[in-house]
């Protein structure tokens, strides 16, 4: 079907939109999140309604959504503090008093797991660079 350059152009490829999607959604996370520690200055008690992840992979998922009250108006915010919570268990909410739409419960804002992150970035890199290795072989 392909012949051998084709192929490693199509992994090039992959490798290059592996490596730039995650390296987008890392440093957008990292930018939301700066962002969000700056504005949310005020702080309330928000009720759990995520159940808690299981399974051998909860290393990567302890964020949790908590459901939080400001003027009678019901928002979310999603969030980690490095504990595990179960449903309906009360958290610190952080949000932002002009708008309570940016918040985030917990210590920080959720977003990509750094180890997580990294390892995808650089996975596309090296895939890149096998990739390219083996176009010069040709």
């Amino acid at each position: 079907m392909f012949d051998t350059k084709k192929r490693c152009v199509l992994v090039f490829i992959v490798g290059l939109l592996i490596a730039a999607v995650t390296g987008y959604f890392y440093v957008s996370g990292i930018i939301r999140s700066s962002y969000l520690r700056s504005v949310c200055t005020e702080r309330t008690s928000g009720q759990v309604y995520t159940y808690r992840h299981t399974g051998r992979s909860s290393f990567f998922f302890k964020d949790f959504g908590a459901a939080f009250v400001v003027n009678d108006i019901t928002y979310h915010a999603t969030g980690v503090d490095g504990r595990i919570h179960d449903y309906g268990d009360v958290v610190t909410v952080h949000y932002d008093p002009s708008d309570p739409r940016n918040a985030y419960s917990g210590t920080d804002p959720a977003r990509l797991n750094d180890f997580v992150g990294i390892l995808l970035i650089f996975s596309g890199a090296m895939t890149c660079l096998a990739a390219v290795k083996s176009i010069r072989r040709l």
